[in-house]
């Protein structure tokens, strides 16, 4: 039985995993079907040589799926995702996920961990790299601690977008330009689990728990709102996004319950020249009924010729 999980015992440097998952023909089809997401790389060809899996499957859920290799897990839920995609991984091939958690921190009284993740194929490729921080209860208080302690706000992705400034500053590419907004996605939010799976009392998924702390509804989890953030990019970026995409997110405002119609947009902040092609920094956000965001974070990508 996973123990459940003291933020004073909880050790910055400890290992989690390594966890392992294949995500063959089946699995892609049936997660494409349930995201409304068609594009043909995830299902028949792609510019890799053979179908590849959507960068966001299961991304956001790694860092939580490596600490319960450990720690009971249900209460906890991220309320930031970070990622930064390297390759991108082909389907059928087993995917390897090890996690460490290298930071902790008080926020509002509340107990916050931070999980930076690596994930490989079967054959050692790197495929993507994660940092995720997860909130453990919301019930739970740290004693009387009011202060906040730790925690940086800049991200593992916001960081690389800031520091990776390796050419020069360009206006304009191919009809975009600073402040330019990039094609929008809109999408009805589902989520399946919310369905076929009862949730313990005290699980943010469990209607009556979320209610009581606030929100109008179960919440629809982060990694599928990932997910939507991601169909977005890859729709705009093109198949480059797998190799070299990153974006930062943070789930904000009383999330996404499930019906909500979700919006996802971004702007462009600033326009790179590098040696691969001209990379694109974006703002990027999703936003439910009027104009509410319910994420917000940054995205930076090579905008294909």
């Amino acid at each position: 039985m996973p123990e459940e999980m003291h933020f004073d015992e909880i050790r910055v440097g400890d290992t989690f995993g390594p966890i392992e998952f294949l995500p063959d023909e089946k699995t892609v089809r049936e997660f494409c079907e349930e995201r409304g997401d068609h594009n043909p790389i995830y299902r028949k060809d792609s510019p890799f040589g053979g179908p590849v899996v959507p960068p966001a499957f299961r991304a956001s859920l790694q860092g939580q799926r490596t600490l319960a290799t450990r720690y009971d897990m249900h209460a906890t839920f991220p309320t930031r995702s970070e990622h930064e995609y390297v390759n991108p991984a082909r389907v059928g091939k087993r995917l390897i996920t090890a996690g460490k958690l290298t930071d902790k921190y008080i926020k509002r009284g509340r107990e916050y961990v931070v999980v930076e993740s690596s994930t490989v194929d079967e054959d050692g490729l790197e495929i993507r790299r994660s940092r995720e921080h997860i909130l453990l209860s919301l019930d739970r208080k740290h004693g009387d601690l009011t202060q906040d302690r730790g925690g940086r706000p800049s991200g593992y992705a916001a960081d690389k977008i800031a520091k990776q400034k390796t050419g020069k500053t360009v206006t304009s590419h191919k009809g975009f330009s600073v402040g330019s907004e990039i094609p929008s996605l809109t999408k009805v939010a589902y989520q399946s689990t919310l369905h076929n799976q009862v949730f313990l009392a005290d699980s943010i998924h469990n209607a009556d728990y979320a209610r009581s702390h606030g929100y109008a509804g179960p919440l629809v989890s982060g990694y599928v709102l990932n997910e939507y953030m991601s169909e977005m990019l890859v729709n705009f970026f093109g198949p480059g996004w797998l190799r070299g995409g990153r974006v930062s997110l943070a789930f904000i405002d009383g999330g996404v319950q499930e019906g909500d119609r979700v919006t996802c947009r971004g702007t462009v902040v600033e326009m790179i020249d590098e040696e691969s092609g001209i990379r694109l920094n974006l703002d990027i956000w999703m936003e439910k009924g009027q104009g509410i965001k319910a994420v917000v974070g940054k995205a930076s990508g090579i905008l294909q010729a």
